[in-house]
């Protein structure tokens, strides 16, 4: 009884443990670090967007970027940080940009250097890691699939790709080519629908810009189109004068030089380059983080800056504290089982006081003192828990590997986030 009591419990705290460092492996260690600098907002905000009663609210920038940066560089707590934008789109292709077929995917605008060197969370199965200034889209094999069912295609590295996209500032597409797909080393359910893009391309989808582009410098001539007329000037008459004489139609070529960007392109508003929803940062010491984020909040402050500092369970929003949730009410669980096991235990510690009464009292009759029978039930007790104690540890450390060889696999979205991974791993370690 006592070895099978002890087995239940560290099979239990073996699964507690696991999920403990599931979590961070799911979230701090492939997408959220340690610490989540962002923008303030009447709502709350994750790595996933800002939320407001109604859903998903504009997601705010960081005021004041370079200067947060170079504050967070400089702090020695500070191993690794890297910047990130988050929007959202929905996938289709030339062919067929149905909204009906197309899928929709999270998208994570990064910088590829650092955030590759932080987060090594993916493995690719075709294709190569988007480069620094290149253009393009990384998918995940989920994302491939279901494109693939929906557009009745296949997609494969090469192909272009288009991004749909609404924000604040209307509905925006971009054309993009697929760079890589992977899939990610922990599978972690929804996570699977994040898709990597180049900075740029979701700055533009998501309507990031600088501002206005600057008005067209046109000549007198150029202009001469544009001038004031009765309606019936511009559309009666013949179409063509036979005059050898240069009239404003000959200057339509000019005029639509004037109004174009190099290369013929229609000027179109200026990029934001400076403009990020999130830094994220690895500490040296993930222990220091309390302190790390409270120092950051009052200099923030004291700058003026309207920017936020948050550990890796704001960042990671509803999946965190539904993993929280989940992991609290397993051990509610355990500790149940714990208080059996314990209370069988007791009881047959008891009994077999109870069946050795006689003997006891014959012990009593001989002269033994009260303190010989108890050192002669707490010496068998002793030896009775650490012999079958240990018998137990190993019992539970057998089940722990025999759990390990089946490779169970999990269905459930949450226990993927709380286990770091489609198959149950747990582990056992010395505590």
């Amino acid at each position: 009884i006592m070895a099978v009591g002890i087995m239940i419990l560290v099979v239990g705290n073996s699964f507690i443990d696991t999920s403990a460092r599931g979590i961070r492996r799911a979230f701090i260690d492939n997408f959220t670090g340690d610490v989540m600098i962002s923008g303030k907002t009447n709502g709350q905000i994750s790595l996933f967007g800002a939320q407001s009663v109604g859903g998903f609210a504009s997601t705010p920038l960081i005021p004041s970027y370079t200067k947060v940066v170079d504050y967070l560089s400089k702090r020695p707590e500070t191993a690794l940080m890297t910047s990130q934008v988050t929007g959202f789109a929905t996938v289709g292709t030339e062919q067929n940009n149905d909204p009906q077929d197309n899928a929709f995917t999270i998208l994570f605008g990064i910088d590829p250097a650092s955030y590759h060197q932080m987060f090594n969370n993916i493995d690719l199965t075709s294709g190569s890691y988007l480069k620094p200034g290149e253009t393009g889209i990384i998918l995940s094999e989920d994302r491939v699939k279901e494109l693939d069912k929906n557009l009745k295609t296949t997609i494969k590295v090469g192909d272009k790709l288009l991004l749909n996209s609404l924000s604040n500032v209307g509905f925006h597409i971009r054309v993009v080519p697929v760079r890589a797909i992977f899939t990610f080393k922990q599978k972690t359910g929804a996570l699977d629908m994040i898709s990597y893009v180049d900075i740029q391309t979701l700055r533009a989808l998501l309507g990031m810009v600088a501002g206005s582009p600057p008005a067209a410098d046109l000549s007198k001539t150029d202009t001469s189109l544009l001038g004031s007329g009765p309606t019936a000037a511009l559309f009666g008459g013949s179409m063509i004068q036979e005059s050898g004489k240069s009239t404003p139609a000959d200057n339509v070529a000019g005029l639509a030089a004037a109004l174009s960007s190099s290369g013929g392109t229609p000027n179109e508003p200026k990029l934001d380059t400076g403009a990020w929803n999130y830094v994220l940062i690895k500490l040296k010491n993930p222990g220091a983080a309390a302190a790390f984020i409270a120092n950051s909040n009052m200099w923030l402050s004291q700058q003026g800056i309207a920017a936020q500092a948050q550990d890796w369970k704001a960042a990671a929003d509803g999946f965190a504290s539904s993993s929280d949730i989940i992991r609290v009410v397993f051990n509610v669980a355990i500790i149940i089982i714990a208080i059996v096991a314990i209370i069988i235990i007791m009881n047959t510690l008891v009994i077999s006081v109870i069946e050795r009464t006689s003997e006891i009292g014959m012990m009593r009759a001989l002269g033994a003192q009260k303190g010989f029978i108890w050192r002669l039930f707490m010496a068998e007790t002793l030896t009775v828990s650490i012999v079958f104690g240990i018998v137990g540890i190993a019992l539970g450390a057998m089940v722990i590997g025999v759990i390990n060889v089946l490779d169970i696999h999990i269905t459930n979205q949450f226990l993927q986030v709380l286990f770091a991974g489609s198959i149950l791993k747990p582990t056992i370690s010395a505590s």
